[in-house]
């Protein structure tokens, strides 16, 4: 059985991504922004991108995910990053949440087809989706 998440009436699976910095994940009692050098964040119940986040299906969590902007080898070499910038993937554990805009709607892309306007209500429904694998499959 897997886990999946109730977003505005309708479901999704994998995740929910956006690439605009000025997006908010409320989670009511603290809101959390994109720092400048995040490049995509979203919200995952996989990791399909086999990014540098652990992700369970099966544990009733969704994990709202900042990934930072990939750096090139050539600005390695002569960039100073500065303190604020994080060289890691922030991770935070999600059950329930909404995802806005500090300015005005933006376009959302769910499961990587659909696509869904701001404001978004997020909730976690545990283990609502039975799916047979095989026996050694296993979910990283």
């Amino acid at each position: 059985k897997l886990d999946v998440a109730k977003i505005n009436g309708g479901y999704f699976i994998l995740s929910v991504e956006s690439k605009d910095r000025n997006v908010i994940f409320d989670f009511k009692d603290y809101n959390i922004n994109a720092l400048p050098s995040n490049e995509v964040m979203g919200v995952y119940n996989i990791n399909i991108n086999n990014d540098k986040f652990q992700s369970d299906p099966c544990d009733g969590i969704m994990e709202a995910v900042f990934k930072p902007k990939k750096i090139g080898w050539f600005e390695k070499l002569f960039k100073k990053s500065s303190p604020e910038e994080s060289s890691g993937v922030s991770v935070f554990p999600v059950k329930k949440m909404t995802i806005r805009h500090k300015k005005k709607p933006i376009n959302i892309t769910i499961d990587r087809q659909r696509v869904l306007k701001t404001p978004l209500e997020i909730e976690v429904l545990p283990k609502k989706l039975k799916m047979i694998v095989g026996k050694k499959r296993v979910f990283e």
